[in-house]
Formats: C-alpha cells, structure tokens, sequence
C-alpha cells in the first residue's frame, strides 16, 4: 500500500488507549499502563479473515483486491483505469447482471448465490473485466450507477484530492508556513459537533516555543533566557 499503515493504526489505537485510560482514571483515581504493539494493531485489521480462520475455515490465501466472503467484490479494468464492483447480496447481482447487458447470469447456477459467487469468482471476474475493459471509467460509473450498483473508480492521489467530496468537506487547506511560505495541510479529520474547528496552521519550526515555555511554563525571565542563550544552553 506504499505507507506505514502498521505505524498509522498503532497511534490510532494508542489515542484512544490513553483517552480510555483517562476516563479510568477519573471512575477509579486509578492511572493505566497502555500498551499497545504493531504487531497486534495490524493483525487486529485482518477482521474477517481472522473470524473465518477462528471459525474453523481454511487459512485465506492472498486476495488481492478482492473481499474474503462476497463476489463481485474487486477492481476491474477500464480503457482509462480501474474501478471497484461490490456486490454483496443477490438482488445486486441481479441488477448487475442487466446493467452490463448479460441477465442469464444471474441464472447461472455458479452464480445463483453470494457463496456461489465467491467460489467461482475468478470466472465472474473473467466475465466482468471482459465487458468493463470496452468502457472509459466514466462509461462504466454511468452505467453501474444508473443501474443501483454500488461502484466507484479507483482514483489516483491527485484524482482523490481534487474530487468534489474532498472539496466538499474542505480537507486540504492552506497555511502560511514561516520558512515554506504557503503550504498545503491535512488537517487532523475528527469533528465535534458544536465546536468550531482551531485555526488551521503549519507545525511550528524548531524551538519555535522555547521561549513561551521558558517564560511561562518555568517563569524564567528574559535576562535569564538571555543568558542561557549566551551560555549555548539553548
């Protein structure tokens, strides 16, 4: 996937942990030790191959993009790119199968159900990338999307970010950065209800708030600031 995803979700999980821990605190007046490993946070992540392994299935093999449990649920190729098919139930089939022009699909007995699907779904994916690889991803959307077929392209990047979801809900923003000048910022994508968001700005430069801290925090003067800097403390 190209980032540290196993860095990513163990803060994640580590966040909460301390909130968690917090809230203890102040039931009990007891503090906690959080710990929290890699390891564990990303095999966490695994949440249905885990519950078909624990439940007595075949260890999983690798899937790719597909799902674990449903079919269609995967990338197909376009003349311009990829999209993403998800269909998890047999009405979804149904419609599928009229959208790209080839009913008796939803007839055929490899096909009659979500297990079927699964089973044989090297076959579907066959069948599906055959007719979404004569259509643009615009084609292809229009089509699946008409018809009530959950889909959706599979963007770049620069695709996602200039998206009118992302510009709807303001995700990127500008900032003034004191050495960069005006950078680009994803800010932090948790919001409260009822509270307005903190201003936007940039990570502040090194020692940005030594003197602040110094100062306020540990009600140093200016002289003795001064001096500190003079002995290359600072």
């Amino acid at each position: 996937m190209g980032d540290p995803i196993a860095d990513v979700v163990s803060g994640l999980y580590g966040a909460w942990g301390a909130l968690a821990g917090i809230l203890q605190r102040q039931i009990s007046g007891n503090g906690t030790h959080v710990d929290v490993a890699m390891l564990d946070a990303v095999i966490s992540l695994q949440v249905v191959s885990l519950a078909q392994l624990m439940g007595g299935a075949p260890p999983p093999g690798l899937l790719g993009n597909a799902h674990a449990i449903s079919a269609p649920m995967d990338t197909f190729p376009t003349t311009d790119g990829e999209i993403v098919i998800a269909v998890a139930n047999d009405s979804l089939f149904t419609r599928l199968a009229k959208a790209i022009g080839q009913p008796e699909l939803d007839q055929d007995p490899r096909f009659s159900s979500d297990p079927q699907r699964h089973q044989n779904q090297d076959t579907l994916k066959t069948i599906l990338s055959a007719w979404s690889s004569t259509l643009t991803t615009q084609e292809a959307m229009t089509i699946l999307v008409t018809a009530g077929v959950p889909a959706a392209p599979v963007n770049t990047l620069v695709d996602a970010l200039q998206s009118p979801h992302v510009q709807e809900r303001g995700i990127v923003k500008q900032v003034e950065h004191p050495v960069a000048g005006p950078i680009q910022i994803i800010p932090q994508p948790v919001r409260f209800n009822g509270l307005n968001p903190a201003p936007e700005r940039a990570a502040p430069v090194l020692g940005a708030h030594t003197d602040t801290i110094l100062h306020d925090d540990l009600e140093l003067s200016d002289a003795q600031i001064a001096q500190l800097r003079a002995d290359h403390v600072l």
